[in-house]
């Protein structure tokens, strides 16, 4: 059973961290950009900022709780620094997230940066002149004739969105069994 990629009817609701807004502003962008190519109406995305990562499980269960959403997509940028607190919060987020899902049977897309410096961020957020915003972050390893450079840069809110579509998709199919 697929998903097909129609987000046509579809509510999906994404939660934003504020901190490294730079870099979660541009993942918003690639979401938005690729749920509105599925067909997904601005009319049925609700966009919630928080202050930071942490605050997004919290805010994700509400939204769930809610069961107004077919999909719910959370983005944010956790890039480490000189302490271990990035893993704090790294952890903390995924935990929470993937309880969220798991209790309210919602797909949840898990779209938080979690890098080791600002570059890779940049490389993950569609690149820093944003010229790949509307492009998917591709996990193949590129041919001899492409600019690596290139192939690795790319939008996880982009992948975000058409995952959120699709996996909202497989759950009403496995719901109409």
């Amino acid at each position: 059973m697929t998903g097909q990629e129609k987000g046509i009817g579809l509510s999906v609701g994404i939660v934003v961290a504020q901190f490294n807004k730079d870099i979660t502003e541009r993942l918003l962008d690639g979401a938005i950009a690729s749920l509105g190519s599925t067909g997904v109406s601005q009319d049925d995305i609700t966009i919630v900022w928080v202050p930071g990562t942490f605050e997004i499980p919290s805010t994700t269960n509400i939204m769930a709780i809610s069961k107004k959403f077919d999909a719910l997509i959370c983005l944010g940028a956790v890039i480490k620094g000189d302490t271990d607190h990035d893993k704090y919060i790294s952890y903390s987020a995924s935990g929470g997230i993937a309880k969220i899902a798991i209790n309210n049977n919602l797909p949840i897309i898990f779209g938080i940066l979690t890098t080791d410096n600002i570059e890779q961020a940049y490389q993950r957020c569609g690149g820093r002149d944003s010229k790949y915003i509307a492009t998917p972050r591709g996990t193949e390893k590129p041919s001899d004739d492409v600019n690596v450079k290139d192939v690795a840069v790319g939008n996880v809110g982009f992948n975000a969105g058409l995952d959120a579509v699709h996996m909202a998709n497989v759950f009403k199919s496995i719901n109409s069994l």
